[in-house]
C-alpha cells in the first residue's frame, strides 16, 4: 500500500539565494540580452526555476524571456519561456516560475541562461542581482562580460519525505507486535485483601470498544486532510458533538446487532474507513463530496468509477494505516459474551431517544441552522471540511426531499399559464422547418471562463471563430464535473434543477411515466428520426428507461455499433458525428420530413490519466503555476472535438436542406481542485460567488446552414431548447413561450443561484424583486413533475 502510493511522500522543496540584508542591483533585459549564471547542483533534479523581475509595465510590454539549463559544455538540457506580459508583478509577489524539469548530477556545475528576445516595455524589464553567498553560485556574465554577485533566484525540486513513510511502517510494525502478544493470558493482581485479578484482554477490549467512536470519526476526517490538532478542535465544538451523536448511533445500532464489543468496534471502524475512502475518491475526481442524492445513481457511479486512476495522498494513507492498526488489534483480542435478550431490549428502547433527537431536531428541525451549520449547494466541500463529513452527509438529505411549494394549487398554475397558448400541430408550418442535430458534448468547456489559461495555441479555434449564421454564448448549468444527466434533463424538458434536491438525478428518481419534452413536441410536429445516441452503456443514468418516456423512438448505444474509433478508452466525437450523418442519410432515403437526433458524446469523459489511455499533447500549458498533465490531456481532447465539429459543420454546409446544429457542454471537467485554484488564483475557500458561477459555465452554440440572426447571448440550460425553437421559428408550446418570457426577467436560474436582468447574482434562497417570478416557475414545474395527475397538459404540449 505504502510502496504503491509512494508518490504521496514527495513534497516540494526549494533552495537558492539567501535574500535578507543584501543590497540589490538591476540587470536590464530590454531588447535582446543574455545573462548566464553558473551554479552547483545541490540535488539530483530541478523541477522549476523561480526568478524575481522588476517589470511594472509588463502588461503593456512585448517580447519573450527564455530560460535554459545547460551543462558546462553549453548543451541545452531543458528550456522554458514566457511572454513579458505574463511575468508575475504585483504588490505581494514579483517571482515568476518557469517549469523546467531536468535531471542533474549532484555537485556538478551547470549554467542557468536567461535570454530576452525583443523585449520592449515603457519602464523596462529587469532581473535582480545580489551579492555572493554560500557555495551554490559561481560566475555571472551579462552579454559575455563578467559581473559581480549572482542572480536572485530559487530552484524547486520534489523531495521524498522518508520520515513519514518510516513512521507509518513503525506504526504497522508496533501493531504486528501487539497483535502477536498473548493478551488473553495477561492478568494483573489488584491490591487489597481479596485477591482479584484484572483481565488485561477484557480491559483493552472495552477500551477499544469505547474508543471506536472517536476513532471512526477521526479516520473519516483524516481522509479529508484533518490532522490530530484540527480534529481535537472540531471535537469540542457543537458540530463535533453532533458528529459524535451520529457515530454513536451507528455504534449503538451495530452493537445491538453484533452483541460483541470487539466486532462492533472493528465493524464501525471498517465501515467508517470505507465511507471515508469512497468520499475521498469522489472528492478527488469530482471536486464535490458524496451526498445523499448520489445514492440514487450508485449504479452509474460504479460504472463511471472504473475510468479513473486511484491514488492516495499522505493523509489518506495515514487513515488507512490507522484503520488497519485499530482493526487488527481489536480482532486479536478474545471475544466475550454480550448482553442477554432483556438488556438488549432495554438498549434498543434507549436507542430510540437519541435517534428521535437526531431525526426531529437535526434532520427536520432548525437546530443546525441556529448554530450556523448548513451544506452549501455551491461548494458542499467547504461544509464537509468544517462540519465533519458524516454530519454534512446527513444534512444533505434535507436537500433531497421535494416538498409542495408554498401556496401551490392547480388553479394557481392554471391562472399563471392561462395567457400562454400552445401552437397547433395542424396549423400552418413555418417557412423553414430545419433538421435539428442536437449535441450535448461530454465535459465540453472553455477553461478560460475560470481564469486566463496560458497555452501555446488556441484549443478550440473553429468554435471561437464561428460567427456567421451562429448564436453562441455561455450556458450556466447546475452540475460540476459529473451528473451529466441533469444538464440533459434541463435541456430536454425546460425544467430547472433549482427546485430539486441538490445533486438529485431526476432520471433516476422522479420521471416514472411519459413526460413532456422537446422530443415529444418535435414528434408531434412531424419530425422523423427522433433518435437518441450515446456510444457508451445504454443503462447509464437509466437512459434506456427514460428516453422512451421523453419521446425518443430509437436509442443507439455502443453495443449497437459494429465499428467505433476510440480516443483513449472512449468513443471518439468523430465517430459520434459520423454516426449522426449516417442516420441522417438513412432517414433521407425514406422521407423528406425534417430530421431530429439528440446525441450525448463520451470522448472527453473524466479520468485524464494513463489508466484511460493518453493522447499526444501538442498544445501545452505555458504557465508554470497552471501546469497540469491532466489539464493538458483535457485541452488537447477539446482540440480533437473542435476538429470533429468542424468536419460536421462542413458536411451540413453542403446539404441543401435547412439544418440547425446545436452543441453545448454538460459540465466542466473533473480536474483537480488544486488546478482550479491555480487557474482562478485563490484557494477554494476564498472563491467568490462569481468564481463559483464560472465553474458552472460551459459554452453553447446554434449554427445553421441558412440565414439566421447572429447573436451572442448567455442563459441557463433550462431555457436552451425553448430558445432553439425561437431561433428556428418552430412551433412552440405554451410552456416554451412562458420560459422565453421568464428568461427576459431571470436569464440565469440553476441549482446554485439565479441572476436577474439587472445582472446581480443571488443565492437561491435570497429574496429579490424576481422572487415572485421564480416561485411561479417552481409551481409550474411542480405541477409538471410531481402532480402529473393534475398536470395542465395543454400548456406543456402542442395543441392537436
Amino acid at each position: 500500500m505504502l510502496i504503491v502510493n509512494r508518490n504521496a511522500f514527495y513534497e516540494e522543496k526549494e533552495y537558492g539565494s539567501a535574500y535578507s540584508g543584501q543590497s540589490e542591483k538591476e540587470i536590464s533585459l530590454n531588447g535582446t540580452q543574455e545573462i548566464c549564471q553558473e551554479f552547483v547542483a545541490k540535488e539530483k533534479e530541478i523541477t522549476k526555476v523561480m526568478l524575481d523581475f522588476k517589470a511594472w509595465e509588463q502588461k503593456n510590454g512585448s517580447g519573450t524571456i527564455v530560460v535554459e539549463i545547460q551543462n558546462k559544455d553549453g548543451m541545452v538540457l531543458a528550456t522554458a519561456q514566457k511572454e513579458v506580459r505574463k511575468l508575475k508583478q504585483s504588490k505581494t509577489s514579483v517571482t515568476t516560475t518557469f517549469a523546467i524539469p531536468v535531471e542533474l548530477v549532484k555537485d556538478e556545475v551547470y549554467n542557468l541562461v536567461i535570454r530576452s528576445q525583443n523585449v520592449k516595455s515603457e519602464k523596462g524589464v529587469y532581473l535582480y542581482e545580489i551579492g555572493k553567498n554560500g557555495d551554490l553560485f559561481n560566475a555571472l556574465t551579462v552579454n559575455g562580460a563578467e559581473a559581480e554577485g549572482h542572480i536572485k533566484l530559487k530552484f524547486g525540486m520534489m523531495h521524498m519525505a522518508y520520515n513519514s513513510m518510516i513512521l507509518m511502517f513503525m506504526v504497522l510494525g508496533a501493531t504486528a507486535i501487539l497483535v502477536g502478544l498473548p493478551l488473553d493470558k495477561f492478568c494483573i493482581n489488584l491490591p487489597g485483601k481479596e485477591k482479584k485479578e484484572l483481565d488485561v484482554n477484557k480491559l483493552l477490549a472495552r477500551i477499544l470498544f469505547i474508543l471506536s467512536v472517536p476513532m471512526a470519526f477521526f479516520i473519516v476526517q483524516r481522509y479529508s486532510g484533518y490532522g490530530i490538532g484540527k480534529f481535537i478542535r472540531l471535537s469540542f465544538k457543537f458540530k463535533g458533538l453532533a458528529n459524535y451523536l451520529l457515530y454513536g448511533l451507528i455504534w449503538w445500532g451495530l452493537y445491538l446487532i453484533c452483541n460483541r464489543t470487539k466486532y462492533t468496534a472493528a465493524l464501525l471502524t471498517l465501515l467508517a474507513s470505507i465511507a471515508g475512502l469512497a468520499n475521498y475518491f469522489v472528492w478527488q475526481f469530482r471536486g464535490i463530496p458524496v451526498m445523499v442524492a448520489d445514492i440514487a445513481s450508485l449504479g452509474t457511479a460504479m460504472d463511471v468509477a472504473k475510468h479513473y486512476t486511484y491514488e492516495l495522498n499522505r493523509s489518506a494513507l495515514w487513515a488507512l494505516v490507522y484503520t488497519v492498526a485499530f482493526i487488527s488489534v481489536t480482532l486479536s483480542l478474545k471475544s466475550y459474551k454480550g448482553l442477554n435478550w432483556k438488556k438488549r431490549i432495554c438498549a434498543l428502547l434507549g436507542f430510540c431517544i437519541p435517534y428521535g433527537i437526531f431525526y426531529t431536531q437535526m434532520l427536520h428541525g432548525d437546530l443546525m441552522k441556529k448554530h450556523g451549520i448548513t451544506v452549501s449547494v455551491w461548494e458542499p466541500s467547504r461544509n464537509y471540511a468544517t462540519n465533519g463529513s458524516l454530519l454534512s452527509f446527513f444534512l444533505s438529505y434535507t436537500y433531497y426531499v421535494v416538498e409542495e411549494p408554498d401556496n401551490y394549487s392547480v388553479s394557481k398554475v392554471e391562472q399563471i399559464t392561462a395567457s400562454y397558448t400552445s401552437d397547433s400541430v395542424s396549423g400552418q408550418n413555418a417557412e423553414v422547418r430545419p433538421n435539428i442535430i442536437a449535441i450535448m458534448n461530454e465535459a465540453y468547456s472553455d477553461l478560460n471562463i475560470d481564469g486566463k489559461l496560458e497555452t501555446t495555441e488556441d484549443y478550440m479555434p473553429f468554435v471561437h471563430n464561428l460567427s456567421e449564421d451562429t448564436v453562441k454564448g455561455n450556458l450556466y448549468v447546475s452540475v460540476f464535473a459529473g451528473n451529466t444527466a441533469n444538464t440533459e434533463f434541463e435541456f430536454l424538458t425546460g425544467c430547472s434543477m433549482a427546485f430539486l434536491p441538490y445533486r438529485a438525478i431526476p432520471y433516476n428518481s422522479y420521471i416514472k411515466d411519459t413526460f413532456p419534452s422537446l422530443t415529444h413536441n418535435l414528434v408531434a410536429d412531424g419530425y422523423t428520426g427522433n433518435e437518441a445516441i450515446h456510444l457508451a452503456t445504454k443503462s447509464s443514468w437509466s437512459r434506456d428507461k427514460i428516453y422512451p418516456l421523453l419521446g425518443f423512438q430509437k436509442f443507439i448505444g455502443a453495443a449497437d455499433i459494429d465499428q467505433i474509433a476510440y480516443i483513449r478508452n472512449f468513443a471518439s466525437d468523430q465517430t459520434d458525428f459520423d454516426l449522426l450523418i449516417s442516420e441522417y442519410e438513412s432517414a433521407r432515403k425514406q422521407t423528406r420530413d425534417p430530421f431530429y437526433v439528440f446525441t450525448v458524446t463520451i470522448q472527453n469523459h473524466g479520468g485524464y490519466s494513463a489508466s484511460q489511455g493518453l493522447i499526444d499533447t501538442p498544445i501545452q500549458i505555458t504557465s508554470a503555476e497552471q501546469k497540469d498533465e491532466a489539464a493538458e490531456q483535457y485541452i488537447n481532447l477539446i482540440r480533437t472535438t473542435d476538429l470533429a465539429f468542424e468536419n460536421l459543420v462542413s458536411y451540413f454546409k453542403n446539404v441543401e436542406e435547412p439544418t440547425v446544429i446545436i452543441m453545448f457542454g454538460d459540465h466542466q471537467p473533473s480536474l483537480s481542485t488544486s488546478f482550479y485554484e491555480k487557474l482562478i488564483g485563490k484557494k477554494a475557500e476564498d472563491f467568490t460567488l462569481e468564481d463559483t458561477k464560472n465553474r458552472y459555465t460551459v459554452p453553447y452554440l446554434i449554427w445553421a446552414n441558412y440565414d439566421i440572426q447572429e447573436e451572442e447571448i448567455d442563459m441557463s440550460a433550462n431555457y436552451l431548447s425553448a430558445y432553439l425553437m425561437k431561433v428556428i421559428g418552430g412551433k412552440m408550446t405554451g410552456y416554451q413561450k412562458y420560459l422565453l418570457d421568464l428568461y427576459e426577467q431571470v436569464p440565469v436560474i440553476t441549482a446554485n443561484a439565479y441572476q436577474g436582468k439587472d445582472g446581480v447574482l443571488h443565492g437561491l434562497d435570497e429574496i429579490s424583486e424576481y422572487s415572485d417570478k421564480i416561485r411561479e416557475y417552481q409551481m409550474i414545474q411542480y405541477n409538471n413533475l410531481f402532480d402529473s395527475s393534475n398536470r395542465v397538459a395543454d400548456f406543456y404540449q402542442l395543441a392537436q
